[in-house]
């Protein structure tokens, strides 16, 4: 190692990060030009004589930080540049008064980060090619986005989430969908953010938003604390076939993974 320098990516940088774009991951691209622009987001390259090495981002939840798109270039893996951009991430989150810091982990970068001292929370059990018929007659429950139960969706969402990610939820509010029974919010699903973030207070809630999800979708990622869910999936002959652990380093914050019905993704929980 030598010559090595951590510097904040740039949009004309991503010429050069589609060298680093790892096998089987969705395009990275447009994840780092949302964390470019993002004012919450803070991503970062490691150069190595003025190569890019290693990429990050650190995304801040208020007084939590998810650690998101941690990459090596395949030419220069094993070296100890995955451990040295997890530290930098760590530090720039502190910086930002973060005392929670979280992510999930690969196969690859499971063994990095427990010696760098991150915690396992939980793991997410992978669904995939879910197809699951919908009922003929429309849920009376499901309805588009009404404002009224804003405030009931965000104080859902710091409750099952132990975090305030407020800001991130705004851009998706106008497009999800609302599981109301009785004028009270038992759960929502926002297909725009994420890979469709689902979350109910009630199995039945959680359950049907999941069919609903299942229309357009065919993939379902869930706590393995979530027993309904993985119950659903199961009696309609759906067996788990990855998992990746969520870990965090710092704080331990309160989640209620049995009332997440369906992840964000693999940067944000």
């Amino acid at each position: 190692m030598s010559n090595l320098s951590f510097e904040p990516i740039v949009s004309s940088d991503f010429a050069q990060l589609v060298n680093l774009q790892p096998e089987g991951w969705h395009d990275i691209i447009p994840k780092f030009e949302y964390y470019v622009n993002q004012k919450y987001g803070i991503p970062i390259k490691l150069l190595e004589n003025q190569e890019i090495v290693a990429i990050g981002s650190v995304i801040v939840h208020q007084d939590v930080a998810w650690l998101g798109h941690i990459i090596v270039h395949p030419d220069h893996r094993k070296q100890g540049y995955g451990k040295l951009m997890t530290q930098q991430l760590i530090a720039t989150a502190k910086a930002e008064n973060c005392t929670s810091i979280q992510l999930i982990a690969t196969d690859l970068g499971a063994t990095v980060y427990e010696s760098i001292g991150f915690i396992t929370d939980t793991e997410y059990l992978f669904f995939k090619d879910v197809t699951i018929p919908l009922g003929q007659v429309a849920n009376p429950h499901i309805s588009s986005y009404n404002a009224i139960y804003k405030d009931q969706m965000l104080a859902l969402d710091s409750l099952v989430s132990g975090e305030n990610r407020a800001w991130e939820l705004e851009d998706h509010l106008a497009s999800s969908y609302l599981y109301v029974i009785d004028g009270s919010l038992a759960g929502y699903y926002l297909p725009t953010f994420g890979e469709g973030l689902i979350i109910a207070i009630h199995p039945t809630a959680g359950k049907e938003l999941t069919e609903f999800h299942l229309q357009a979708k065919t993939t379902v990622v869930v706590p393995k604390e979530n027993i309904a869910a993985q119950a659903f999936l199961q009696e309609h002959q759906y067996q788990p076939y990855a998992s990746a652990k969520r870990m965090y380093i710092g704080r331990e914050i309160a989640v209620k993974f049995e009332h997440i019905y369906n992840r964000i993704a693999g940067n944000i929980g």
